[in-house]
């Protein structure tokens, strides 16, 4: 217990140096007799020089954040917006359309709609919709038809 006010008096003693009482007549040993004008001018340097660092850090975080965003902007997106799609879910491709892309932490999300795949299984009213990443569509295979009308007319 004798080791706990040790500690507690050492640090109470620290604290009232720095506002010039020299508490429990200890004297500040590295700012001899220093007037209070004189402890709060370097505290308040002290503070400024924080706040220097402070400001001079968030320059650089606000910098790295602006590259990026940039960086982000150009990524290229693999599909458009109404572009005829197949969309995974669990093991079957199911067709649909995308409605919107976005960038998220470098991943491109797609908004897409189904189009066989209702929200209502019984009223068949509103299409399923959902974002995924783009790892999950793929473009739509050329119908039969234009298979085979391109087969005919070489």
């Amino acid at each position: 217990m004798s080791v706990k006010l040790y500690d507690a008096n050492d640090e109470i003693g620290r604290a009232s140096s720095l506002f010039g009482n020299g508490g429990m007549g200890q004297a500040s040993s590295s700012y001899p007799e220093e007037s209070v004008e004189s402890k709060i001018n370097r505290i308040s340097q002290m503070v400024e020089d924080d706040f220097s660092i402070i400001n001079t850090r968030l320059c650089l975080i606000e910098k790295d954040s602006k590259q990026i965003k940039t960086e982000e902007s150009r990524v290229q997106t693999l599909f458009e917006v109404g572009e005829n799609v197949e969309i995974a879910s669990g093991r079957k491709w199911y067709p649909g359309n995308v409605l919107k892309t976005d960038m998220l932490n470098g991943v491109e999300m797609v908004t897409v709609e189904y189009s066989t795949l209702f929200r209502d299984k019984k009223k068949r009213t509103k299409r399923l919709q959902e974002s995924v990443s783009s790892d999950r569509i793929r473009p739509q295979p050329p119908s039969e038809k234009l298979v085979s009308t391109d087969l005919l007319n070489p």
